[in-house]
């Protein structure tokens, strides 16, 4: 399951910080103005960030195991008298200027 970034992030800015937060709150509030059901509505929170961490590291394992992580690749062709590299990009050349960093995948032969 490979999520895109955008939904990614989202994600994983509910899980780490978004859900627990609120479960926070409630559970505080709810004990300070007698609200109903604090360890029913904590526990749902709890369990949905749950399965959404599932999600998250699910994609996260695919990813790390496929090749889109890859901005290209490097081609190592090694021959008695040298070595001749070629690059080759999975975008636009363009698009590398816009990146903070790249990461290619080094291919021998």
């Amino acid at each position: 399951m490979l999520l895109n970034n955008k939904v990614y992030d989202i994600l994983k800015k509910l899980v780490q910080v978004i859900l627990p937060a609120m479960a926070t709150l409630y559970y505080s509030i709810a004990n300070i103005w007698g609200l109903p059901e604090a360890e029913n509505v904590v526990g749902t929170i709890a369990a949905i960030t749950t399965f959404l961490g599932l999600v998250i590291g699910l994609s996260k394992d695919s990813y790390n195991k496929s090749d889109a992580k890859y901005d290209g690749v490097i081609n190592v062709l090694s021959t008695e008298e040298k070595k001749t590299y070629t690059l080759e990009l999975n975008t636009s050349p363009e698009t590398l200027d816009s990146q903070n960093e790249a990461l290619f995948k080094v291919l021998a032969s």
